[in-house]
């Protein structure tokens, strides 16, 4: 990953944009080729990205190496932006579906791939990948959407997916 640059606070000038032309601007500069470190925001990607939490790192999303269990950022076809966990690769296109969802959206055409997520920074450390809730978000959640709503209850009452306790905000 490339390295962040720290900026403090009393350094940043502060301007309000809409969600859709801030991620307008972040799919331009991810065309560039550039990696983008975004806050993650919403609550579709809940338990493993929260927000005031996580950030995401975007960077390219070369169509033929996503796979499922990859998140990218596609633009459906209504202009919005939607930051997703691709479900299954079909031949007419993508299949997406929040962490928090049980419904797959889809197919999504390769065109509408703005990004993909290439690192995860969670209180202030970045994932590696190879954490066992990266693991399980990334190669069973995926797969068990009919049983999430069932998981997603007995976690939001304990707090607990597995043996591990998750830290929130």
């Amino acid at each position: 990953m490339k390295s962040e640059r720290h900026v403090p606070d009393q350094d940043i000038r502060r301007r309000y944009v809409s969600a859709d032309g801030y991620l307008r601007e972040i799919s331009s500069l991810v065309e560039e080729g550039r990696n983008v470190v975004i806050p993650v925001s919403g609550i579709s990607m809940w338990p493993f990205l929260i927000p005031g939490r996580d950030h995401v790192m975007l960077g390219s999303a070369q169509t033929g190496t996503l796979k499922v269990g990859d998140i990218a950022l596609f633009q459906r076809k209504s202009g919005q932006y939607v930051l997703h966990r691709i479900c299954r690769k079909g031949k007419s296109g993508f299949y997406f579906v929040g962490d928090a969802q049980t419904a797959a959206e889809g197919p999504v055409d390769p065109q509408q791939i703005r990004a993909r997520v290439i690192g995860v920074k969670r209180a202030g450390k970045w994932l590696t990948g190879k954490e066992p809730v990266s693991l399980f978000f990334g190669r069973v959640w995926p797969r068990v959407r009919r049983g999430r709503a069932r998981i997603l209850r007995v976690y939001r009452r304990t707090g607990r997916i597995g043996d591990r306790k998750e830290s929130g905000v």
